[in-house]
C-alpha cells in the first residue's frame, strides 16, 4: 500500500511584527558587540569564548559545510557560486572528496537540486566535468516527466573507476517557488528520494510574485516556511544568494535585500573576487594558454568559531580546484607588490635597494611596502 504523502499546512506563516525582539536580535549587532568587548575586557578571545559556549558542529564537510544548520552561500554575480554548489552536492552525495580537496565526513546520502537560473545545458557539462574528476566516468543526462509532468534530469552513468553512491536530482528551471504547492511538491520528493540536503539556487528566482527581498515581512515568511521544510523531512537546506555592491559591508550588511536573509542562515559561505585578489592569472601548459580564476571563500558559522576563517581558491575550468596558501598578509600568495610583502615578513633586515631593483619600483615604494606588510600583522 502506498503511504499517503503529508501536506503542510504553510497558512500559518510566521509574522514578524508579533516578535519585535526577534527582528531586533536578528538585525542588531550591539548585542554581540558587547559580548566582544566584554570578553576583549577580561582578556578573552571571542572565538575562545564560542569554543567553550558553542559545541563543535556534527561537520558534513569540516570547515565548510555543517549538518543540522540551514544556510547560504552569497556572492557577487560570475563567483563560482553555482559551480562550488553543484559540487558540493555531488560531494555530499557521492562521498567523492569536495573540490577534490576536502573529505566529506559524514555518509553518503541523496540530494535534491532545484535549479531555477542556469540552463539544461549548463548543468549537463558541468557535471560530466566533476563526474570525469571524481573518477566515476562520464554520465550523461536524460530529461522524463514526474507525475506532475514536471522535468527531471537523471544521471545514467557510464561505468567509471568507481559507483557513485547516490545521485543527485536536478529540477531544472520550472519556476519553483516558495508557496505553500511547491513547498508540498518539496517534501514529497525530499520523502521519495530520502534526501537528506536540498540545494537550491538562487533565491531571488523562488521569491513569490508580488514579493521582494527588501521587506522584512516577505523574508521573514519565506524563511520560516523553509524551516518548516526542514523540521518535517530533517533535511539541511543551502540557498544560493547575491550580495550587494556595498563597499566595506559586513555579515547581514552584505546581502541582497533584507538582512534578516543573514539573520536565518546558521551557517553561510560569502564568496569574493574583489580587488583584495587577483582576479585570475594564465599560464602556459601543454594544451596552450590557461586561466586561473581566483575567489576567496569566507567561512561564517555566526556564534561559533570556524575551523578557518577564509580559504582561497583557484579554478582552472573542467571542475578542477586548487588551494592557494595564506599569506603573513592575508592574502594569497602572488607576484608584484604582494609577494614582496610576504619576504618583507620572512627576512625583515632585507636591502631596500636591491628590493626595488628586483620588484622594478622606486625604493621609497618598497619603504611604503615595508610599512604596509606590518601594519597588516599587526592588525592580525
Amino acid at each position: 500500500m502506498t503511504a499517503t504523502p503529508r501536506h503542510l499546512d504553510f497558512t500559518d506563516s510566521f509574522d514578524y511584527r508579533k516578535f519585535p525582539e526577534i527582528v531586533k536580535a536578528l538585525k542588531d549587532t550591539e548585542a554581540q558587540d558587547a559580548i566582544q568587548a566584554s570578553a576583549r575586557e577580561h582578556g578573552i578571545a571571542q572565538s575562545a569564548l564560542s569554543v567553550l559556549t558553542i559545541p563543535e558542529p556534527d561537520w558534513a564537510i569540516k570547515g565548510w559545510l555543517a549538518t543540522g544548520l540551514n544556510g547560504l552561500l552569497a556572492g557577487a554575480p560570475k563567483t563560482f557560486k553555482s559551480t562550488l554548489m553543484l559540487d558540493m552536492a555531488t560531494s555530499l552525495a557521492t562521498g567523492a572528496p569536495f573540490l577534490g580537496l576536502y573529505p566529506v565526513l559524514n555518509r553518503p546520502a541523496p540530494v535534491i537540486y532545484i535549479q531555477e537560473e542556469n540552463t539544461i545545458q549548463d548543468m549537463r557539462q558541468h557535471t560530466i566535468n566533476l563526474f570525469t574528476r571524481m573518477g566515476f566516468g562520464t554520465p550523461y543526462k536524460m530529461s522524463y516527466p514526474d507525475d506532475r509532468g514536471i522535468g527531471r534530469l537523471h544521471t545514467v552513468f557510464v561505468p567509471g573507476d568507481v559507483a557513485p553512491k547516490h545521485e543527485v536530482t536536478v529540477f531544472p528551471r520550472r519556476g519553483w517557488k516558495v508557496e505553500a504547492e511547491d513547498l508540498n511538491w518539496l517534501v514529497e520528493r525530499i520523502e521519495h528520494l530520502g534526501a537528506e540536503w536540498v540545494f537550491i539556487d538562487p533565491l531571488y528566482k523562488i521569491t513569490p510574485p508580488g514579493m521582494t527581498l527588501n521587506n522584512d515581512e516577505t523574508i521573514s515568511k519565506m524563511t520560516y516556511a523553509m524551516d518548516r521544510v526542514s523540521e518535517a523531512t530533517g533535511a539541511n537546506i543551502i540557498i544560493v544568494h547575491h550580495t550587494n555592491k556595498s563597499k566595506g559591508a559586513t555579515g547581514g550588511e552584505k546581502v541582497m535585500g533584507s538582512n534578516l536573509i543573514w539573520g536565518w542562515a546558521g551557517q553561510t559561505m560569502w564568496v569574493d573576487r574583489g580587488a583584495e585578489l587577483d582576479n585570475y592569472r594564465e599560464e602556459e601548459d601543454e594544451d596552450g594558454p590557461r586561466t586561473y580564476h581566483r575567489i576567496k571563500v569566507e567561512h561564517d558559522f555566526r556564534s561559533m568559531a570556524p575551523v578557518r576563517p577564509f580559504t582561497w581558491l583557484e579554478y582552472s575550468g573542467d571542475a578542477q580546484w586548487s588551494e592557494m596558501n595564506k599569506s603573513p598578509v592575508g592574502r594569497p600568495a602572488a607576484s608584484g607588490k604582494v609577494a614582496a610583502m610576504n619576504r618583507m615578513l620572512e627576512d625583515p633586515d632585507f636591502d631596500t635597494a636591491s628590493y626595488a631593483k628586483e620588484f622594478e619600483v622606486t625604493p621609497r615604494t618598497i619603504r611604503n611596502w615595508k610599512a604596509e606588510a606590518f601594519s597588516k600583522v599587526e592588525d592580525l
